[in-house]
């Protein structure tokens, strides 16, 4: 994507620009979850709205997003377009930094939404010698759902032990 210099120059005038090690939040327009975007007209199409930070990226290393990757923050604020706070990545890299940095917000058990037992049903579970098949039509889950609580390898019940 080729920019004007007086589309830069516009794009530059929407963020507070720090020092290196600091964030530049975006004070432009912002969705709700706190990405900033920007519109522009290329040339033979009409407006469009690009997300900020991956604008930012973009200019900074005078390319484009290559196809499949994202541009993901290492500072945790999706307002910021300081490119020295932005990486090229993948979905997974982006989804394990959320994880690794404790963002993710997982809930386990009876605290996740579609959980259909209780910490209660799983003790039971794992005590029972009962069949599979049987404990899956009590408790109305899979029978696959109950293999894989009794050989742990159900991640949101690890914590619950017989």
């Amino acid at each position: 994507m080729r920019l004007t210099k007086e589309v830069l120059t516009r794009f530059e005038s929407y963020y507070r620009r720090g020092n290196e090690n600091e964030c530049w939040p975006w004070l432009g327009s912002k969705q709700s979850r706190g990405y900033g975007f920007f519109g522009l007209r290329a040339s033979g199409v009409s407006r469009k709205t690009y997300s900020a930070h991956r604008l930012a990226w973009s200019i900074a290393n005078s390319r484009d997003i290559p196809s499949g990757k994202m541009i993901c923050h290492t500072c945790d604020n999706p307002s910021c377009v300081n490119p020295k706070h932005l990486y090229l990545g993948t979905g997974f890299d982006n989804n394990s930094d959320t994880v690794v940095r404790g963002r993710a917000n997982r809930k386990t058990g009876e605290q996740c939404s579609w959980a259909k037992l209780t910490e209660q049903d799983v003790l039971a579970i794992l005590e029972s010698k009962e069949k599979q098949v049987v404990l899956a039509r009590r408790y109305k889950v899979s029978q696959s759902h109950i293999s894989h609580l009794k050989s742990g390898k159900r991640k949101l019940w690890t914590r619950v032990k017989a």
